[in-house]
C-alpha cells in the first residue's frame, strides 16, 4: 500500500471513529439527563439501570478515544515520512 492510500484509509477511519465517539458521548450525555430527570420527578428506576448504562458509554467512550490517538500517532508517522506499516523508530531516554 503506497503513502496516499494509508493516508486516505486512516483519514476515512479517523471520521469513522469521531462520528461513533460523537454518538457515544451523546448517548452518555442523554443517560445522564434521563437519569437526573427522573430523581427530579420522583419516578424511581432502577438506579443500577442508569449507572450500567454510564459505565458501557465510558468504556465505549474511551476505547474510541484510544483508537483516535493511535490513528493519530499512524498519520503522524505518516507526516513524518516513515513509510506504511512500519513503526516509527522508539525514543530512548
Amino acid at each position: 500500500m503506497d503513502e496516499q492510500q494509508a493516508r486516505t484509509r486512516l483519514q476515512a477511519e479517523r471520521a469513522e471513529v469521531a462520528d461513533l465517539l460523537a454518538g457515544t458521548e451523546s448517548a452518555e450525555q442523554q443517560d445522564r439527563a434521563d437519569e437526573d430527570e427522573e430523581a427530579e420527578t420522583g419516578d424511581s428506576a432502577d438506579a443500577g439501570v442508569y449507572l450500567t448504562a454510564e459505565a458501557m458509554d465510558d468504556s465505549t467512550a474511551e476505547t474510541l478515544r484510544d483508537r483516535l490517538a493511535a490513528i493519530d500517532r499512524a498519520l503522524k508517522r505518516l507526516d513524518d515520512g516513515y513509510p506504511a506499516g512500519l513503526a516509527a523508530p522508539s525514543v530512548s531516554e
